[in-house]
């Protein structure tokens, strides 16, 4: 699998991870804690911008490396 694409999976999976929060919250009118869901969320989104963007973010880091 390429790098963009588990990117891709990784970001998905991350933002839907505030599909149950929302139902817990919104839907049944609890209220549910908020930090599993953000550990869960930025645990997907943050290596998925990292691997669907690898290809910037390697050449930024030979840019900066060379100055």
């Amino acid at each position: 699998m390429r790098k963009e694409t588990l990117g891709t999976w990784l970001i998905f999976v991350g933002v839907l991870a505030w599909v149950p929060y929302a139902i817990l919250k919104w839907m049944m009118g609890l209220h549910p804690p908020v930090l599993p869901f953000l550990a869960v969320h930025l645990s997907g989104v943050i290596p998925g911008f990292i691997l669907k963007r690898y290809t910037l973010l390697a050449g930024i880091m030979r840019k900066l490396k060379t100055q």
